[in-house]
């Protein structure tokens, strides 16, 4: 049996690398494959500046993203892990609540601003066609018992 020490360090490693993996990927997200070829011509090996330093690409926009800087996908991933962390019964609704308390990317021209703006954490949101989700369920999988995978999976069904 694994030592409560050694879960730990799993799931510590888990948000690390989804947080590493979503600031690497930060550099590319919105442009298109000939934009990144522009912008990456070796590819991408990492980061590509000094930590906390504006990426070129942001120079004199509105917004500044910065090398190691992570996307609202990493933010959403800590909320649904702070649900599930503080024995909140995970249900939509409570995962909405700590949505609503997310400040990246809370513009409200994008899905997440347009949310909050609504203030309903029950409400469900039908748009949106990123790969987001794929890492907001990182929590689920590192902090949920599979012991109550029923009660998972019957979570407020609609």
């Amino acid at each position: 049996m694994q030592s409560y020490h050694d879960v730990q360090e799993r799931v510590f490693s888990c948000f690390k690398g989804l947080a590493i993996g979503d600031a690497i990927g930060k550099q590319t997200e919105s442009l298109k494959f000939e934009e990144i070829k522009e912008w990456f011509p070796e590819g991408i090996s990492g980061l590509h500046g000094a930590i906390n330093t504006v990426m070129p690409r942001y120079d004199g926009k509105h917004y500044l993203w910065r090398f190691g800087e992570t996307t609202d996908d990493t933010e959403q991933s800590i909320s649904i892990a702070r649900v599930i962390a503080n024995g909140t019964p995970l249900s939509h609704t409570s995962v909405g609540k700590e949505l609503m308390l997310c400040r990246k990317s809370n513009r409200p021209t994008l899905l997440l601003g347009k949310f909050q703006q609504i203030g309903d954490p029950s409400r469900i949101a039908f748009e949106g066609n990123g790969c987001g989700a794929a890492m907001r369920v990182a929590p689920i999988g590192a902090l949920y018992s599979s012991e109550k995978i029923n009660e998972l999976v019957n979570a407020d069904q609609i």
